[in-house]
């Protein structure tokens, strides 16, 4: 309520609740005041408040204005532009890349999958779920889609194998991915520094040759730094498969042979014949799908073996056909930990207890996959 003060030739009307504020009026004696403390707005707080609420009308206006463009629209999904556009000639091209490409990534995906710890074919199920996104809203030709081996060897560091959390890192990575687009954060990278990402790439390299070594060598590793990898190939070293050893150095030799026949000039470079013009496309051909004439020749040495009953190397095994189920990751799971009783304790993990244990990679697998899709896409854009 108000409370009125008289001295002198004025009263003073003090206490007046204007949302928060304390207002005072002079009265002239004499004067009558009639009122409440509900509503006293000064003139100009409502002019402040009314130019607010335009210029924030005006900038949902203008948002909404500029999304729905024709410009921003063939931006953001740019197979509107250039599926119109598509012609047979791009068709045969596109039709040799993905099957080369397509044969590739069986043998990466199996890899892949055993450095991140899961079974074989969740590495093939990541290979081409991205291709059907990317599709629609792909901006570069360069970019590898997919799984790459920094970021399987980064989930193995954060998942440490267990399927339900490296789900749910892969669903919240791909989110923290989405907001970073809408947000326009891609200005994050330039906070890295040249030489930090180079010794982040060349650490991973040198650890993801290390955990690729001991199935070349087929030896048993125990593990997960750097070190304890070397110490225990070393210690293993005597039960090398030798047989295994030799068909996988062969197939690196094989791939470097027909990586330089790509580069073989068959007669001058003015003036060839047809048949050294069509000798020259053979072999870049065989040369450019190197991955893929491996991958058929290797595979159709296995399945003879397999036939025959001849287990000289070893095979990757079975591998489940089909797709899993599609469903939303679970935010919940039940895991057992063994006492040191030999009892299995049951501990249930909440949504918040699995976000925790993922950490820092729910910030650091997307900035590192930022930054090396970028610096993939710089490199073969020159």
């Amino acid at each position: 309520m108000c409370t009125v003060n008289s001295s002198g030739r004025t009263r003073t009307l003090e206490g007046c609740d204007n949302y928060g504020s304390d207002v005072t009026l002079d009265i002239p004696p004499g004067g009558l005041y009639t009122g409440s403390s509900d509503c006293i707005v000064d003139e100009a707080e409502v002019k402040e408040q009314r130019d607010c609420c335009s210029a924030t009308g005006d900038w949902l206006k203008d948002s909404a204005a500029n999304v729905f463009r024709k410009k921003t629209l063939y931006k953001r999904m740019p197979i509107l532009e250039w599926l119109p556009k598509y012609d047979r000639n791009d068709f045969v091209g596109d039709l040799v890349a993905g099957i080369t490409v397509g044969l590739t990534v069986i043998p990466q995906g199996l890899a892949f999958a055993g450095i991140t710890g899961l079974e074989l074919q969740y590495g093939l199920y990541s290979c081409f779920m991205g291709c059907f996104i990317y599709v629609l809203f792909g901006t570069s030709k360069d970019v590898p889609v997919g799984p790459t081996a920094i970021a399987a060897l980064l989930t193995f560091q954060i998942g440490h194998g267990d399927l339900v959390k490296t789900i749910l890192l892969t669903f919240l990575t791909g989110i923290i991915e989405v907001l970073m687009g809408l947000l326009k954060l891609g200005f994050l990278i330039d906070f890295v520094s040249g030489p930090v990402s180079a010794g982040f790439t060349s650490a991973a390299s040198l650890i993801i040759f290390t955990s690729q070594l001991k199935d070349l060598l087929v030896v048993d590793t125990a593990g997960d730094t750097l070190v304890d990898m070397w110490v225990s190939i070393v210690k293993d070293f005597r039960n090398i498969s030798w047989n295994d050893s030799a068909l996988g150095v062969s197939a690196v030799f094989l791939l470097l042979s027909m990586r330089a026949m790509t580069f073989i000039e068959i007669g001058p470079k003015e003036g060839k014949k047809s048949w050294q013009r069509v000798l020259q496309k053979t072999i870049w051909l065989i040369g450019t799908s190197r991955n893929a004439v491996l991958v058929v020749l290797v595979g159709m040495l296995g399945y003879h073996l397999l036939q025959s009953g001849n287990d000289i190397f070893r095979m990757v095994g079975y591998v489940p056909s089909g797709l899993p189920e599609f469903k939303i990751p679970a935010f919940s799971a039940t895991t057992y930990t063994n006492t040191t009783n030999g009892e299995f304790v049951e501990m249930n993990e909440t949504f918040l207890d699995m976000v925790s244990s993922l950490g820092a990679g729910l910030i650091v697998i997307p900035l590192v996959s930022l930054l090396e899709t970028t610096a993939l896409i710089q490199a073969f854009g020159k």
